[in-house]
Parts: structure tokens; sequence; C-alpha cells
């Protein structure tokens, strides 16, 4: 287990020198946005100095209180916090490296004709405390037994693709249980809420128009909701606002200049990890966790499969002018398809072999490779492709960590 100085995680082996060290060896770069750590050429680095970042725009995050705050403009998320079940808790750098746009218009404006509110309708309170703030959620009353709220959204595309739609929600007194609802189209079986905040989602295909809507099962009953959302995809992302118009969040990119990395023609190992979000759609490429590519095919990555058997499968790749060479899980795979889903990997790169660790356990080595391909000119991106990361923590060594290193380095 590789982890930043001054936590308190236990297990480490290595020495007290470093705790970053695997099988006695310092790594030569670390991003650990999560300690707010970082070395290149094993000496003290930045994350401005290490890292370029881009966002064409702002983006939201969850800070430690568990409050909604928003970066600006090609300002990373490196203290995006997550709740463990008890409490909000620092997980790392929120990274998106796909664009969305939120469909729904006055997102968190209840009140707005926009919002059709029927089969009885609703008593709305608004300013209640929420995960904006103290006045930024919504108390819904149903006056009747079905109350409905919804939007339609239309203009969508005549051809069939995933939606996603997302809206926190939680009990304040009755039941609590809610239905997503859309006139004349059932969307499931009731769902039973909490006191606690949750995200709610659903993700069906559906072409042209998408009515984005709840319906309360008893009069009386009252839920706080925040934030709807409806996005292209099969996943939801972060939360996008809008009023009187649909509104994005840009892409977002993550690399590290090839001057600041250990690249070695000899052999490299690497450690990565975080938390991601992913749907099962049957892709070959589901999420690109490290992606180093240079031209002619010559490439070193790690990525997460969900084709054919698999259902979360890690795949370790590298390719010497187009001559591919890879370590990949069995049928289904290490990981089930959710939200935030904890990973750790790690990968060993040769000449003449290549192999990869999930959770501690190292894959069969696979001793085909003719020669290492030649990245010393090229960067190398993190968080490169699918739904949102969050990256915890990136490790490099320009040595073989063997096995046992790379099975230590993701355990």
């Amino acid at each position: 287990m590789f982890i930043g100085l001054g936590l308190s995680l236990t297990g480490l082996r290595g020495g007290a020198a470093d705790t970053y060290a695997i099988a006695g060896f310092s790594p030569k770069l670390v991003f650990d946005p999560k300690a707010d750590t970082y070395r290149t050429g094993g000496s003290a680095s930045t994350f401005a100095d290490l890292v370029t970042f881009t966002r064409a725009g702002n983006a939201t995050y969850v800070d430690a209180t568990g409050t909604l705050q928003t970066a600006s403009t090609n300002v990373a998320r490196r203290n995006h916090h997550v709740w463990n079940g008890s409490a909000w808790v620092n997980a790392g750098m929120l990274v998106e490296p796909a664009a969305a746009t939120n469909l729904v218009t006055w997102s968190n404006d209840f009140t707005n004709a926009a919002w059709v509110k029927d089969l009885g309708g609703f008593a709305i309170t608004t300013g209640v405390s929420g995960p904006l703030g103290s006045n930024s959620a919504t108390t819904l009353t149903a006056n009747s037994n079905g109350s409905r709220i919804y939007q339609a959204v239309s203009g969508l595309s005549a051809t069939s693709i995933p939606h996603t739609a997302s809206i926190w929600i939680r009990r304040r007194s009755g039941t609590g249980n809610v239905n997503w609802e859309a006139p004349g189209v059932g969307l499931g079986a009731a769902i039973a809420l909490t006191g606690s905040w949750q995200r709610l989602q659903i993700t069906i295909s559906q072409p042209t128009i998408w009515y984005f809507g709840i319906r309360l099962a008893t009069s009386g009953d009252q839920i706080d909701i925040w934030g709807a959302q409806l996005e292209a995809g099969s996943v939801p992302s972060s939360y996008v606002p809008t009023t009187v118009s649909a509104a994005s969040r840009a892409a977002e990119t993550v690399s590290i200049a090839a001057a600041k990395l250990p690249y070695s023609a000899t052999a490299m190992s690497i450690a990565m990890r975080g938390r991601m979000t992913y749907a099962d759609t049957g892709s070959g490429t589901e999420l690109d966790f490290v992606n180093w590519t240079a031209p002619a095919s010559n490439i070193i990555r790690s990525k997460l499969a969900t084709n054919g058997g698999l259902t979360g499968g890690i795949r370790f790749e590298q390719f010497f002018n187009g001559t591919a060479d890879v370590a990949v899980e069995a049928s289904p795979g290490s990981y089930s398809p959710g939200i935030n889903v904890p990973f750790s990997i790690a990968s060993r790169h040769g000449s003449t072999f290549i192999n990869g660790a999930i959770d501690g356990t190292a894959l069969t080595v696979d001793l085909t490779p003719t020669s290492l391909p030649n990245l010393s000119a090229t960067p190398l991106s993190l968080a490169f492709s699918g739904g949102p990361m969050i990256i915890e923590q990136f490790a490099m060594w320009d040595v073989d960590l063997a096995d046992a290193g790379i099975e230590e380095a993701s355990a």
C-alpha cells in the first residue's frame, strides 16, 4: 500500500524514511492530491509545477462540511469529499474527463412553472437546509395520494440513447416513498427514503422527449429535494446548476509533462488508487486510468473494461510500434458498476514482461513483450476517459517492483 505522508493508515512496508516506498524503493514521482504531496525526480514539488490541469469553466465539488462549492476555470477540485456513512471525508481530486450538460431548467427552483405539479400537487416550502447550504433545498408536502411533480425536456436526439436523471432527496416525515414518474410512463417501483440526503438516479433510453418527475405515494408525506439533473450518458456527473436554460460543465484534463516523468528504457512500475463511477455499457474502454501514448501506437495504459463477460475488469496494456501485450483479469473482473467505487491498481513494465495487480493480487505475467515503448518525450494523462473519477494517489518508479511489489502497491 502506498499512502501520503502524515496519513494515519497502517500496514505499510518500505521503512519510516519514506511512507511511499515499496519493496525498499522510493517512487521517483508522487502525485497525491489527497495529502497535498507532490514529488518529481525524488524531490518535493507543487501541484502547479507537476501537473497541467484544464477545464474551461466552473465545476462543483463537496467540501468538508458536505456543502457544495464551485471551483472556477482551470481550478482543480482537489478537496472533494464523499460521505462514508458517518462523516464527510476527503477523497482526493475529482476529475471528469467528459463534458456534461444539465438539460433540466430551473434545476433547483421547484416553484417555477417549468415544474408541473399535478394529481393534487404540493404545498411548497423553500429555503430549508440542503446540500448547497442552510437555505438551498425545498420541502414538498403531498396534497393527495400520488401527488406528482415533473418537467418535460424536449428537443433530444430522435435516436434512443441513454440519459441519466438524478436528484438529491430525503424524507422529512411520513412514509417517504417516492416513484420516478412520467405522464403515462411508469419508471419503477416505490423507493423508500431515509432521513439522510441521498442522490437518486435512473438511466433509461428514450427518444425525443424525457419526462423528469417524482411522485409521492401518500397524502401528507413530506420530502426535501435539491438539484435536479438530466444528462446524456449512463452515470450521473457532478451537479450543474441551471436557471432559464440548460447549462454545461466542460471536460477536464490532467497531464504530467514528459520532463517530470521517471521514464526508463529498462523497467518502470506504476500505481494508482481512488474512486470511479461507471456503468456496464459493454465497452472495451469504460474508463482510462492511465494513458501514456506516443505516435506509431507506442502505449502504456491501464483501463477498465466491461465488454464480453466483464462487468469491471482491469486491463494493463503495453504497445510497442503497434504490437500489443496485455495483462487482463478474467471475467467478471474485480469491480462492480456504481458510484464512487474504490479502486487500487499497480503495474510493472519491461522489455520482456508486463503485469498488473488489483487490490493486492497480481495477475499472470505476460512474458511476450520484446521491447518497451519509447515514451521518453511523451506526457502522461490521468483519468483520461470515462465517467467521474477521484484520484487519491498516483506514483511511478523507474525500476521493476516485481509481482510482490505491485501487490504491495495496490493493497
